[in-house]
Order: C-alpha cells, then sequence, then structure tokens
C-alpha cells in the first residue's frame, strides 16, 4: 500500500514538472 501511494505521489509530483521543463525548454 504504501510502495503504491509513493508511486503515485512520485508520478503526480513528476508528471506537472516535466510538463513545465517541456514549457521551458520550448522557450
Amino acid at each position: 500500500m504504501d510502495r503504491q501511494t509513493s508511486t503515485d505521489v512520485s508520478r503526480n509530483i513528476h508528471e506537472p514538472i516535466a510538463q513545465d521543463f517541456e514549457s521551458a525548454c520550448s522557450l
């Protein structure tokens, strides 16, 4: 359960950061 939760959390954190990173690169 903890492992699944940490995976969801890291996934939720990683996606917005990845989008911001791509946006910064496109700029």
